[in-house]
């Protein structure tokens, strides 16, 4: 379904949908004016009831004869823009409702038991940045957030591949214990592809040969 939010832009003009779909709340963003459905969210807002033979009455109507119809339907709009804007600032975004039905997924097991249990040991931050950039990848069907996991939950962290032998070394900047191994567990197993083999180097960072700021004697490791 297409929301008020959506595809928001100041310029265009909202009127209340003359034909109602009861399963659509903008019917078609690109068509002038937009055609909204007030029914499924705002009919509290426009009290608006169907009579007999399906034939629609609001109470704002009665505006029309003291504003006149062109009065009516300026307010109409920026009652409209009002919602929308509201809805971009305080509502659920397309992120924000990817993450909730993820969420609910993994609570059900739907993951998996591994899944399901290590997302259970996760802190608050943790949780909802994993789920964050995983409803970003699920939105965009790409297999490419890896990093983008590591780096929102590990902010010291990088990532290199050996080109002779395609083996890719992650370091992460913090100490290997218990919950830090499980919250990499859980990124790996969300986002990693299989296919291709990894090697953590935890703590102490690692020298890479022909990389000068990599390659310092104090505290590295060498791969």
């Amino acid at each position: 379904m297409a929301y008020l939010w959506e595809n928001y832009s100041k310029e265009k003009e909202y009127r209340l949908a003359e034909k109602i779909c009861p399963y659509v709340e903008v019917l078609n963003q690109n068509t002038y004016p937009v055609n909204v459905n007030p029914l499924i969210r705002f009919s509290k807002i426009f009290d608006s009831t169907f009579g007999e033979g399906n034939e629609r009455t609001f109470a704002f109507d009665s505006l029309t004869s003291l504003i006149g119809a062109e009065g009516t339907e300026q307010i109409v709009n920026i009652i409209f823009h009002y919602l929308a804007q509201l809805d971009r600032a305080k509502g659920l975004d397309k992120i924000q409702r990817m993450i909730e039905e993820l969420k609910n997924e993994m609570e059900q097991g739907l993951w998996g038991k591994k899944i399901k249990a290590l997302m259970g040991e996760m802190t608050d931050a943790d949780r909802e940045s994993i789920l964050y950039v995983l409803a970003q990848r699920v939105i965009n069907d790409n297999q490419s957030f890896f990093m983008e996991a590591v780096g929102k939950t590990f902010p010291i962290s990088s990532l290199c591949c050996e080109e002779q032998t395609g083996l890719f070394y992650l370091y992460i900047g913090s100490e290997k214990k218990d919950y830090n191994t499980k919250k990499l567990n859980l990124i790996i197993r969300l986002f990693w592809n299989p296919n291709k083999e990894l090697e953590i180097v935890w703590d102490q960072h690692y020298g890479i040969v022909g990389c000068d700021d990599t390659m310092h004697i104090d505290s590295i490791q060498i791969v």
